[in-house]
């Protein structure tokens, strides 16, 4: 005769605790960490906001940060021009996770062949 199986008692769901979202750092904090001047008075943070992390720029260039602290970057020389543009200190929020495709079924898992009377590839 079988025996009946008992039910494993299971734990109640737990709700997933959301990492808290960091305190951004004070910007008078980043400028005296970079060795920089200013802010005087920095405008409030934003606020924060799901999924997106806050950051102040201090508005430096890349190449100029890395003139005052090469031990700090591979690349000891930046000489485009994405190196040399500043802009003016603030706040700023980036999304740390990656946009997903609106379609996911596009990607392409096998090789697309070619009609031989049109030359077109054809769907498989």
């Amino acid at each position: 005769m079988a025996k009946a199986r008992t039910k494993m008692a299971t734990a109640e769901p737990t709700s997933v605790e959301q990492p808290q979202a960091a305190e951004p750092l004070d910007p008078k904090k980043v400028h005296e960490l970079l060795g920089l001047h200013g802010p005087y008075e920095p405008p409030p943070p934003p606020v924060p906001t799901k999924g997106y992390v806050t950051w102040w720029d201090p508005g430096i260039s890349i190449r100029d940060l890395v003139r005052k602290h090469r031990a700090l970057f591979y690349l000891k020389d930046h000489d485009g021009a994405y190196a040399k543009q500043t802009d003016s200190w603030k706040w700023r929020q980036i999304r740390l996770t990656p946009i997903e495709s609106n379609r996911p079924h596009r990607r392409f898992s096998r090789p697309q062949s070619t009609s031989p009377a049109e030359g077109r590839p054809v769907r498989q």
